[in-house]
């Protein structure tokens, strides 16, 4: 494109006009010939006029006894032309100069809308790998139809780096991303050594998302062990040390395993366990970790469950005691009925003082309530039963009036 511009512009640009040449219009062919008749110098010339055109001059040979001399006749007014200016002179150059520079921004404009659209396409095969993910036939399919659009060229590598980072965004740690990109290897048909230096190009391209690194580093580990080995994954984190990386792999390995114990229905398979780098023991332990926290979550939640219980009943007991005004206890039935009809002739000056808080005991129980003077309706209604044996209020006595103030001193 860039060699047919420039003969574009070369074709397209103006002449300066240039000094006229010499136009051989007319020649006087001086021929020496001896004549009887000539003068007494004993030469004689003849005026030939000759064609316009150069070949014609050219075709004129002298003979061997001529000598001719030609001379060449300026056309007529070429004394009035004047000679080109030094912006004449200039502008050819310069257009050249314009023109050439033109071409080569329509050539890295081109260039660079090439690349623009690879990487697009780029994009577009990662998506649709990670839309048929799990899909062997889709898969093989999307890798064959993107070499075709891709054109000509090894771009088997961009597309494996543009799948490896897709897969390490966009799906969490597990046994299938693992599968699906050792399928990937195997489809592409790459070497190891291919695999460790673009499984590397894709490292160095997620540095900023350390988070992201880690999935990268525990699914190449397990899927192409040789190739991430020799890419040396864990030694490229740009924050954390060897040591740190490992710790974090290891970790992430057993809250895997410890959330596909938990899932319902899993059973353990040796496949999976080889894939994920597990051995038996390892596996017998860490589902023994699982069952012994169910257990104690199991516990909690049942003692948590036994005291919110107890605090109801607590409750309702209070609220039914409170709804209760006063009632005879068993020692004092006959005489508070007594005092009732004493009461109708006491003097007013020698009223009983106000009611306190009383103590009401269950007889079946036992169970004792002190329900706050005044507030007896409301702990102890006429539906009131004993929160522990679960007895009527007409088995409750009533003890008396509470010293309140001893108590709390």
């Amino acid at each position: 494109m860039v060699m047919l511009l420039s003969l574009l512009s070369c074709s397209l640009l103006p002449t300066a006009p240039v000094a006229p040449r010499l136009m051989r219009t007319s020649a006087l062919v001086m021929s020496e010939q001896a004549q009887p008749e000539q003068p007494a110098d004993g030469k004689s010339y003849r005026v030939e006029l000759m064609a316009q055109s150069r070949s014609a001059v050219g075709s004129l040979t002298p003979t061997d006894s001529q000598q001719e001399t030609y001379v060449g006749v300026p056309p007529p007014g070429y004394s009035d032309v004047p000679a080109p200016s030094l912006m004449q002179r200039a502008r050819a150059p310069f257009l050249g100069v314009t023109f050439m520079a033109t071409a080569c921004v329509a050539g890295w404009q081109s260039n660079r809308m090439y690349k623009v659209r690879q990487q697009a396409l780029l994009e577009e095969f990662a998506a649709t790998m990670m839309y048929h993910l799990g899909d062997e036939r889709e898969m093989a399919s999307a890798v064959k139809e993107f070499r075709g659009k891709l054109g000509p060229g090894n771009f088997k590598g961009p597309m494996f780096v543009s799948f490896v980072k897709a897969l390490a965004v966009e799906t969490q740690v597990g046994v299938t991303p693992i599968r699906e990109l050792k399928r990937v290897v195997a489809q592409m048909q790459l070497t190891q050594s291919a695999v460790a230096q673009l499984l590397g190009e894709a490292f160095d391209a997620l540095k900023k998302q350390p988070s992201v690194l880690g999935k990268l580093v525990f699914v190449a580990e397990r899927s192409v062990p040789a190739a991430a080995q020799s890419a040396q994954l864990r030694t490229k984190f740009p924050t954390w040390s060897e040591e740190t990386v490992s710790t974090l792999q290891r970790a992430m390995l057993e809250n895997l395993y410890r959330d596909m114990v938990e899932a319902p229905g899993y059973a353990d398979d040796a496949e999976t366990l080889a894939i994920l780098g597990l051995t038996s023991a390892e596996a017998t332990r860490l589902k023994e970790e699982v069952e012994e926290k169910k257990l104690a979550a199991a516990e909690a939640e049942q003692a948590e469950v036994d005291e919110r219980r107890r605090a109801d009943q607590l409750q309702a007991a209070i609220e039914r005691a409170s709804e209760l005004g006063s009632m005879p206890t068993r020692a004092t039935a006959t005489a508070t009925e007594e005092e009732e009809d004493d009461d109708d002739d006491a003097p007013a000056g020698d009223a009983a003082p106000a009611d306190g808080t009383h103590e009401y005991e269950c007889t079946k129980c036992g169970y004792t309530m002190y329900p706050a003077a005044g507030r007896e309706f409301k702990f102890y209604g006429a539906d009131f039963k004993c929160p522990t044996c679960g007895t009527g209020k007409e088995d409750f006595v009533d003890n008396g009036l509470v010293d309140v103030d001893d108590d709390d001193e």
